[in-house]
């Protein structure tokens, strides 16, 4: 999931209408936003997360706040 929202960023449009559709995969999303990814993806999502657009603030705060919990536990914060 990690390596997918560092990658394919300008498809973020899509998780935020299923996101937002349908909270059990919002949650799916945001579990497996955790310390066993790899740690440039998620500095490049903490960085995108933080140009997101007004309408999809509030899934990128949510992405953004479980890349930087994941990195906090990996001691990289």
């Amino acid at each position: 999931m990690v390596w997918i929202l560092a990658s394919r960023w300008q498809d973020l449009h899509d998780l935020e209408h299923l996101a937002e559709a349908n909270r059990s995969f919002r949650a799916f999303v945001l579990r497996h936003i955790d310390a066993t990814a790899d740690e440039p993806d998620l500095r490049r999502i903490v960085a995108t997360a933080s140009k997101c657009p007004g309408h999809a603030r509030p899934i990128c705060r949510e992405i953004e706040r479980q890349a930087r919990a994941a990195l906090q536990e990996l001691g990289k914060d």
